[in-house]
C-alpha cells in the first residue's frame, strides 16, 4: 500500500515540476565580433544559467592522440548503421512529426531586431535591404516587436547591431510528442536495428 501511495506521490510531484515553464534568452550581438548569449531560467527565475559564446578562450595543448587501425573499418560500419536507419519504414516521417510538434510547445514571448547592414555595392544594399527594412517597419507596427532594420551604404559590407528571441516552454506539453514518437512502430523498429548492430559488432 505504501508503495503504491509514494508512487503516486512520486507522479503527482513529477507532474508539478513539470507545469513549471522554462524561459529561454537567446540574443547576438555584432559589435566587430558576433557574440551569442543564452539565459536558461526556471522556477521563475530562481534557477538560472547563462551560456556565452563568441569569447576568445586559451585552450590548453592538448597531445595528439594516436592513430588507430580499423578506423576506416569503423567509418563504413557506422555510415552501413545510419543507411540502415534512414531505410527503416516510416522513421523520417516520425521524426519530421515530433519535431514539428516540439515546436508547437514554445510559445514566443518577446522578439527584438536593431542591426545596421550594407553591402558592398550601394545598388545592391537599396535592391536587396530596402524591401527587407519597409516589411520590418510593417511587422514592427502591427506586431509591436522592437524590430528595425537600418540599411548603410559605405560601399564594403557591413553588419552591426543585436537581436534577440524570448520564449517560454511548459515541459509538461512535451510528454504527449515524446510519448507518441518512443511507441511508434518506427522507432522500435530503429531500436531493434541499433541493438543488432551493436551485437554484430562484439
Amino acid at each position: 500500500m505504501w508503495v503504491v501511495v509514494a508512487l503516486c506521490s512520486l507522479a503527482a510531484l513529477t507532474a508539478l515540476l513539470l507545469c513549471i515553464p522554462v524561459d529561454l534568452d537567446l540574443r547576438l550581438e555584432v559589435y566587430g565580433k558576433a557574440a551569442l548569449h543564452l539565459r536558461v531560467e526556471w522556477l521563475f527565475g530562481r534557477l538560472r544559467k547563462a551560456f556565452r559564446t563568441g569569447e576568445e578562450r586559451k585552450v590548453p595543448a592538448l597531445p595528439k592522440p594516436e592513430k588507430k587501425a580499423g578506423k576506416p573499418r569503423a567509418v563504413v560500419s557506422t555510415g552501413r548503421l545510419l543507411w540502415r536507419l534512414v531505410r527503416v519504414s516510416g522513421l523520417v516521417e516520425s521524426v519530421a512529426r515530433l519535431w514539428g510538434r516540439l515546436l508547437h510547445c514554445f510559445s514566443i514571448r518577446r522578439l527584438y531586431l536593431d542591426f545596421r547592414a550594407g553591402l558592398e555595392d550601394p545598388a545592391d544594399t537599396a535592391l536587396l535591404l530596402g524591401p527587407v527594412c519597409l516589411k520590418a517597419m510593417f511587422v514592427n507596427l502591427w506586431t509591436g516587436d522592437d524590430i528595425r532594420l537600418v540599411p548603410v551604404f559605405e560601399g564594403e559590407p557591413f553588419l552591426e547591431g543585436q537581436g534577440g528571441i524570448g520564449v517560454r516552454l511548459y515541459p509538461i506539453r512535451t510528454v504527449p510528442p515524446l510519448l507518441a514518437f518512443l511507441f511508434n512502430p518506427s522507432t522500435l523498429k530503429t531500436l531493434i536495428v541499433v541493438v543488432r548492430w551493436k551485437w554484430r559488432r562484439r
